[in-house]
Protein backbone atom coordinates (compact mmCIF):
# COMPACT_ATOMS: atom_id res chain seq x y z
CA UNK A 1 0.00 0.00 0.00
CA UNK A 2 1.47 3.33 -1.01
CA UNK A 3 1.32 6.53 1.05
CA UNK A 4 -1.64 7.95 -0.89
CA UNK A 5 -3.78 4.85 -0.38
CA UNK A 6 -2.79 4.67 3.29
CA UNK A 7 -3.92 8.29 3.73
CA UNK A 8 -7.38 7.37 2.39
CA UNK A 9 -7.70 4.52 4.88
CA UNK A 10 -6.60 6.71 7.78
CA UNK A 11 -9.02 9.49 6.84
CA UNK A 12 -11.95 7.12 6.49
CA UNK A 13 -11.20 5.36 9.78
CA UNK A 14 -10.76 8.65 11.65
CA UNK A 15 -14.00 10.13 10.31
CA UNK A 16 -15.97 6.94 10.91
CA UNK A 17 -14.67 6.59 14.46
CA UNK A 18 -15.42 10.25 15.20
CA UNK A 19 -18.96 9.92 13.86
CA UNK A 20 -19.58 6.70 15.83
CA UNK A 21 -18.32 8.25 19.05
CA UNK A 22 -20.46 11.36 18.86
CA UNK A 23 -23.51 9.57 17.46
CA UNK A 24 -23.62 6.97 20.23
CA UNK A 25 -22.42 9.02 23.21
CA UNK A 26 -24.00 12.41 22.62
CA UNK A 27 -27.59 13.35 23.28
CA UNK A 28 -29.27 15.93 21.06
CA UNK A 29 -28.44 18.67 23.56
CA UNK A 30 -24.78 17.70 23.53
CA UNK A 31 -24.78 17.89 19.73
CA UNK A 32 -25.59 21.59 20.18
CA UNK A 33 -22.55 22.02 22.44
CA UNK A 34 -20.24 20.09 20.12
CA UNK A 35 -21.50 21.80 16.96
CA UNK A 36 -21.19 25.22 18.59
CA UNK A 37 -17.64 24.43 19.71
CA UNK A 38 -16.51 23.21 16.30
CA UNK A 39 -18.27 26.05 14.45
CA UNK A 40 -16.88 28.62 16.94
CA UNK A 41 -20.32 29.88 18.00
CA UNK A 42 -22.07 30.37 21.31
CA UNK A 43 -24.33 27.46 22.30
CA UNK A 44 -27.25 29.88 22.48
CA UNK A 45 -26.63 31.10 18.92
CA UNK A 46 -26.60 27.74 17.16
CA UNK A 47 -29.81 26.64 15.48
CA UNK A 48 -31.41 23.24 15.13
CA UNK A 49 -30.79 23.46 11.37
CA UNK A 50 -27.06 23.98 11.94
CA UNK A 51 -26.88 20.98 14.26
CA UNK A 52 -28.69 18.81 11.71
CA UNK A 53 -26.46 20.14 8.91
CA UNK A 54 -23.37 19.40 11.03
CA UNK A 55 -24.44 15.79 11.59
CA UNK A 56 -25.51 15.29 7.96
CA UNK A 57 -22.28 16.78 6.63
CA UNK A 58 -20.17 14.62 8.90
CA UNK A 59 -22.05 11.53 7.72
CA UNK A 60 -21.55 12.65 4.11
CA UNK A 61 -17.82 13.06 4.73
CA UNK A 62 -17.64 9.51 6.10
CA UNK A 63 -19.40 8.22 2.98
CA UNK A 64 -17.12 10.19 0.65
CA UNK A 65 -14.02 8.89 2.42
CA UNK A 66 -15.32 5.32 2.25
CA UNK A 67 -16.04 5.61 -1.47
CA UNK A 68 -12.39 6.46 -2.16
CA UNK A 69 -11.13 3.20 -0.69
CA UNK A 70 -10.25 0.46 -3.16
Amino acid sequence: MDKREMKKHILFQALENYFQIIDTRFSEGQYYDLSAYILDKEETDITHSEVKRFRDLLLEMVGNAESKLK
